[in-house]
């Protein structure tokens, strides 16, 4: 006790210090609870149009990446409690190949963003999954044509009442290639190109053609003919053109032709799916998505015995089109039950 009077009588407080002290706990227990309440305030990206648009836009998109006024998907989202808590805590379902039926209350908002939501060089959708997929939105600043980054991985979406879906314009290389190809088959075969369709059907039978006997023949003395010092220039004409859109050693061979046409389609296949590492097919009128990997569609898509596979539709507008309903996961238009 004696040694604690002793430490007790060394320490001097006046009234001043007092005072602080209990200025400073009175301070604390005052400014604790209101740094709680703007955390708060902050973690919750409905508690205004601001801190709404700036959690779309952080937490959504790649930097760079736009979307216009997000007024209207406020407005439609601010006030229903399914909706909030989903975008705020989203499935994060993972890339996978499989058709996706859209739950109700993915399908809300799917419908409410593809009304609400303008993104410029891009679909609404592409949000949209984002935010089911844990995603983000790259758009026209991508790396490359992808509309979506998940991870490490790159999704470019389509959005169809169809199972045809546009996979976007094919290079200058290809369409050469196709240009070539249609002047050849009109003026060798009987079947001549729709060149604003450019449709599977028709490429296939001039292909059919090309290899045909009578066509073989006909080749082989037209050429012939071209060789002749005394053949009218018309004619001649049509040999010398045949010869250079055959472009080949032996342009008798009309066979190497086809199988060298086949082969540099399946490249402008591979250089155009591959852009992305998997497509997502959306299905309007059913509310499901469709996902496939790049490989699984290209697999499916490249040329069966030297002649265009049923995935491809045509090359209209100079586009690629795939019929989704030949993928590994068939791409049906037909509408859920209830």
């Amino acid at each position: 006790m004696k040694s604690l009077t002793n430490i007790l009588d060394r320490i001097t407080l006046t009234k001043e210090d007092i005072s602080g002290m209990i200025r400073d706990a009175k301070k604390e227990k005052v400014t604790e609870p209101e740094e709680v309440v703007q955390n708060t305030i902050s973690e919750d990206p409905f508690i205004s149009l601001e801190a709404f648009t700036s959690f779309i836009t952080r937490t959504y998109l790649v930097t760079g990446q736009k979307i216009e006024d997000l007024s209207n998907f406020y407005r439609d989202t601010v006030d229903n409690s399914d909706l909030r808590e989903f975008i705020n805590n989203p499935p994060n379902k993972n890339l996978s190949v499989g058709s996706y039926p859209m739950t109700d209350i993915e399908k809300k908002l799917y419908y409410i963003i593809n009304k609400d939501v303008i993104i410029p060089n891009g679909h609404p959708s592409e949000l949209w999954f984002a935010i089911v997929f844990n995603g983000k939105v790259t758009g026209a600043v991508g790396k490359s044509t992808p509309d979506i980054e998940v991870g490490s991985e790159t999704v470019s979406l389509k959005s169809y009442d169809t199972a045809t879906f546009d996979f976007g314009k094919i290079d200058k290389d290809s369409a050469k290639l196709l240009s070539v190809f249609i002047s050849l088959s009109n003026i060798l075969t009987s079947a001549p190109i729709d060149t604003a369709q450019l449709s599977r059907i028709d490429i296939n039978n001039s292909l059919n053609l090309l290899e045909s006997n009578i066509v073989k023949q006909h080749i082989k003395e037209i050429l012939k003919l071209g060789e002749s010092p005394s053949i009218p220039p018309p004619i001649k004409t049509l040999a010398l053109q045949i010869e250079r859109l055959l472009n080949s050693d032996n342009p008798n061979d009309l066979h190497n032709l086809v199988v060298k046409f086949c082969n540099e389609i399946d490249d402008l296949l591979k250089r155009k799916i591959s852009s992305a590492n998997w497509w997502g097919l959306i299905i309007k009128g059913n509310s499901t998505l469709f996902l496939e990997s790049a490989d699984g569609i290209y697999e499916k898509s490249k040329c069966k015995n030297n002649r265009l596979s049923n995935a491809i539709a045509n090359f209209k507008g100079w586009h690629l089109w795939i019929n989704g309903t030949q993928l590994e996961t068939a791409v049906t238009t037909r509408k859920n039950k209830g």
